[in-house]
């Protein structure tokens, strides 16, 4: 009889064990993300309603030690906007808050930008760095800038691979117009099927061909500037000994050749 209840407890417990959710490592992770989300959101905003009270020695005291001499004089300066927080995510350790600043021109005129404030653990505690903030930033920039590069450098090989086929049809889109039409130029690409805008085509077909037989394309340089025309964004390339450079422009979704040098 004893042996009978032991078994049944014994099955009762293993029942019950098999019954339980296990939590997950990703689980775990993800819940301690959470909580350091909502634990920097409030941080966040209780600096944000301090700065809006023009309470500053508050303010200050949700700055990292390092910065928090210097911090004053710019959160006066803030004071004077409308803060809200839109948003605010984790990045590894960090809590990046996309903050609105509203301000008031003289005549009346309201202007708005949206920047990320940065904040970091600083002894058990999230704060918010400036310092922190440049670095991403400057990181984002970079990122984008690399994005970007890769986007325009594939660009560049579809239509390489299109003229390679002789498809000159298909590297029509793929090439900026340059023509008369003011509305067009610069902001739209060839169409094939206009007489002077097939000789340009094919002309430009040709001059990438002679670059394809230098020799290996190799690209070297990214680069981008901002001129009347739009945003340039420049590959410069090594074809076998020479080195030459392919000038694109951001249009329709994507972008097109705007010039060769």
């Amino acid at each position: 009889m004893k042996f009978t209840l032991m078994l049944t407890a014994l099955l009762s417990l293993s029942l019950f064990a098999c019954g339980e959710k296990t939590e997950t490592e990703p689980d775990k992770v993800q819940k301690e993300e959470d909580s350091a989300q909502q634990v920097a959101t409030k941080t966040i905003n209780a600096w944000i309603e301090a700065i809006t009270a023009k309470d500053f020695e508050t303010a200050v005291t949700y700055v990292v030690k390092e910065e928090q001499e210097d911090a004053k004089r710019g959160l006066e300066r803030m004071s004077s906007s409308d803060l809200t927080l839109q948003s605010l995510s984790m990045d590894g350790e960090l809590a990046v808050g996309k903050m609105e600043i509203k301000q008031q021109s003289p005549d009346g005129e309201a202007n708005s930008i949206v920047i990320d404030v940065v904040l970091v653990l600083e002894d058990g505690d999230y704060k918010v760095s400036r310092k922190a903030s440049k670095e991403y930033e400057k990181s984002k920039a970079q990122k984008m800038a690399a994005q970007k590069s890769a986007s325009v450098k594939s660009s560049i090989n579809a239509l390489l691979d299109l003229v390679k086929k002789g498809d000159n049809r298909g590297a029509a889109g793929l090439i900026a117009y340059r023509g008369k039409d003011k509305v067009r130029r610069w902001k739209d690409v060839c169409n094939y099927d206009d007489d002077y805008e097939k000789v340009y085509v094919d002309k430009t077909c040709e001059q990438i061909k002679k670059i394809l037989a230098l020799g290996e394309l190799k690209y070297l340089e990214f680069q981008s500037k901002k001129q009347s025309e739009g945003e340039w964004l420049i590959w410069k390339v090594q074809a076998g000994e020479k080195k030459k450079v392919f000038a694109m422009l951001a249009i329709k979704d994507g972008f097109a050749l705007g010039d060769i040098d």
